[in-house]
């Protein structure tokens, strides 16, 4: 699933981190245009992540529930 997702300051990456670190057997990533990605479940990467010019949530399973919030 890809999920285009926005997250302005820092207490919404920590928000995106703690709903996506619970979430088990799955491979969760945010990528931007140009190639750049972290792993979702890192809030080192995801802060680093503000600084991309486009978010995508990308897994390998349906997690729209858990990252609704950030979904645009």
């Amino acid at each position: 699933m890809k999920y285009k997702i926005r997250l302005d300051t820092s207490t919404d990456v920590a928000r995106f981190v703690a709903s996506t670190t619970s979430i088990q057997n799955a491979d969760i990533t945010v990528t931007d245009d140009k190639g750049m990605c972290v792993n979702a479940r890192s809030l080192l990467g995801m802060l680093y992540a503000l600084e991309f010019t486009e978010l995508w949530c990308n897994s390998n399973v349906e997690i729209y529930d858990r990252i609704k919030d950030f979904v645009i």
